[in-house]
């Protein structure tokens, strides 16, 4: 059921994403160009927006789309209510929430999307997974093409560790993840490259959370942790 509320969650944005798109693209459609951000579906500006609309068919059909999104906003905030209530179960996602950058959504998207933190032997397993697994073909101990991450595997998990690194570095306080982009941006000398690097170690620190049943600690390092059994946690997830 923590699952299927996890999915059922990501399913109603997924969605929200999707009616917002569609009524940009109404308005557009009818000669209304200034639709950028979010301010188009706020309600404190809707009667002004569909003011520029023609009368009748045209304006009725944004307004019940309007009415549609403002039930999906609804549901979607129920939805969250419901994976955040089931997941209190495992112990583990109160650990993953200590993570700088790591908030409510992507803790509870690690935990289902990975299940149990011995389903991968190996990080480099669990990187590949999740789209952070570096492709190198060739034949014969010849190239054939240019080194590329990995399509197959795991988009959520993927968006999840970006966002966790953006949210992070977008503190404005120096933390672990920060530290540990601003090194290997030294290092590599390659923004994306130390970007990759960082997504790669929250997800590998996660995982070793996880698995050791440790509870994370600020240690001036991202990957050092403390032997402290996590109450209430779940190999299964």
């Amino acid at each position: 059921m923590f699952k299927q509320a996890v999915l059922h969650y990501l399913d109603l944005r997924d969605q929200q994403h999707a009616l917002k798109t569609k009524i940009k693209a109404k308005f557009r459609s009818a000669g209304v160009m200034e639709v950028y951000g979010d301010r188009v579906y706020g309600t404190k500006h809707r009667t002004s927006y569909l003011g520029r609309l023609q009368a009748g068919a045209q304006r009725a059909i944004v307004a019940q789309l309007y009415g549609v999104l403002d039930t999906l906003v609804e549901t979607k905030v129920e939805a969250y209510r419901q994976m955040i209530r089931l997941g209190q179960r495992y112990g583990e996602i109160r650990e993953f929430l200590r993570m700088p950058g790591v908030g409510p959504i992507g803790a509870h998207v690690f935990d289902v999307g990975v299940q149990t933190p011995y389903r991968f032997a190996t990080k480099q397993r669990l990187w590949r997974y999740c789209k952070l697994g570096i492709v190198d073909r060739s034949s014969n101990g010849k190239p054939l093409a240019y080194k590329r991450l990995d399509r197959a595997g795991n988009g959520e998990l993927k968006a999840m560790s970006y966002r966790a690194w953006m949210s992070a570095l977008q503190t404005g306080k120096p933390n672990e993840v920060s530290r540990f982009y601003k090194a290997s941006l030294e290092k590599t000398g390659n923004a994306t490259h130390a970007r990759l690097n960082t997504q790669r170690k929250i997800l590998a620190v996660l995982r070793s959370i996880w698995k050791r049943n440790v509870a994370y600690r600020v240690a001036g390092k991202i990957s050092k942790l403390a032997l402290a059994p996590v109450p209430g946690s779940s190999a299964s997830g």
